[in-house]
């Protein structure tokens, strides 16, 4: 949370670390998504997420489907 954003003609790119200061930080990302309809992208866990997305975590077994079907072995 303590460098510069990076911003494109359509997208807005920024690093966060795990902190007491990083919920407060992602609650106004979420809500600024929903107001501006934007597209949250989450590289560490590979999610995207819109704003008419229910925010429920994803089932186990669902995140094992897709790490095999991305498996190179496939």
């Amino acid at each position: 949370m303590d460098m510069p954003l990076k911003v494109g003609i359509d997208h807005v790119s920024m690093l966060l670390s795990f902190s007491e200061r990083s919920t407060p930080a992602l609650q106004l990302i979420d809500q600024l998504a929903r107001r501006y309809d934007l597209t949250i992208y989450d590289p560490q866990g590979d999610e995207v997420t819109r704003p008419t997305d229910v925010r429920a975590p994803m089932d186990p077994a669902i995140v094992a489907l897709i790490e095999e079907l991305r498996s190179p072995d496939r």
